[in-house]
């Protein structure tokens, strides 16, 4: 009698075996989950001075997510590129004054220039005619003295 009940009872496990195999041989697709997936390191954007370190996240809604402190260092970072973009702000102020500050003096360098350069050329012009006019008079000096002389 034990065999007759071990019997249906390997009749019953060679059927689960034979539907095993059968639902081994049926190919279901596989669908790759997320968390089997390994994610992508995130691409490192490194921060300007005072500003805080971002990555490139394609989960992330906007695609860019600060990666740097938080909490009161992330005032103090805050704080930073303030007073950073304070003192940028003031530097290119100071650097447009001096700017147009010398661009003035250049244009008043130049005038002066200018206006010396034409009292030199007028003095030189008044100096070549009294040198001209000294010279025609000692020329005339000496003619008149070899003119007497001629006469006697």
């Amino acid at each position: 009698m034990e065999k007759q009940q071990q019997q249906p009872k390997s009749d019953q496990q060679s059927d689960q075996k034979k539907q095993q195999k059968k639902a081994v041989a049926v190919v279901v697709p596989r669908v790759v989950r997320k968390e089997n997936v390994l994610p992508r390191p995130p691409i490192q954007i490194l921060p300007m001075f005072g500003q805080q370190p971002m990555e490139i996240d394609a989960d992330s809604p906007k695609g860019i997510r600060p990666t740097g402190p938080t909490g009161i260092v992330a005032q103090i970072v805050t704080l930073q590129n303030k007073l950073y973009e304070d003192h940028t702000n003031k530097m290119r102020a100071s650097q447009e004054k001096f700017d147009s500050l010398m661009a003035e003096s250049r244009k008043n360098f130049v005038s002066q220039m200018e206006e010396s350069r034409a009292k030199f050329t007028e003095m030189m012009e008044q100096s070549r005619a009294t040198h001209f006019a000294q010279q025609n008079q000692f020329v005339e000096a000496i003619l008149k003295i070899f003119d007497r002389n001629d006469g006697k």
